[in-house]
């Protein structure tokens, strides 16, 4: 999983699908569960979780281990990217969000990192569920 240890494949987790958009736009460091439909990235799969790391606007690239957001350096305390993993710069359009997964592991590295569209982004994970040893919000 893209997102270990954050979410296991274990884990049951309630997601919020009425935030987004009623009330606020997704954030920066929310853990989103989007679309993977018409994606440039070749997901296996429909439905794909991961974190978000760039914004509408910015310009964003990945390299040597290090993220570069608008030129400055971008630090997570729970992202560890794979070594091989790299993005070269691009600078999202108005309705994109560059998402980012967390296990340095994760073996399909064209989808590990993603630009997606707004409408595809239907909703944040907010609480893990079960198991009840790992109960609580998603961070």
């Amino acid at each position: 999983m893209a997102m270990h240890p954050v979410i296991q494949a274990s884990d049951l987790v309630w997601y919020d699908r009425i935030t987004y958009p009623r009330w606020r736009s997704p954030q920066r460091d929310d853990v989103v569960g989007f679309s993977t439909k018409d994606l440039a990235a070749e997901f296996d799969y429909s439905f794909a979780f991961r974190r978000i790391i760039a914004l509408p606007g910015e310009t964003i690239e990945i390299h040597s281990g290090k993220i570069i957001i608008n030129g400055k350096p971008f630090t997570h305390p729970d992202i560890k990217l794979p070594a091989k993993f790299a993005q070269p710069e691009i600078t999202l359009n108005a309705d994109e969000y560059y998402v980012i997964g967390h296990n340095p592991d994760y073996p399909d590295m064209s989808t590990f990192g993603a630009v997606v569209p707004r409408e595809n982004i239907r909703a944040e994970l907010v609480l893990r569920i079960y198991p009840l040893n790992r109960f609580g919000w998603i961070r």
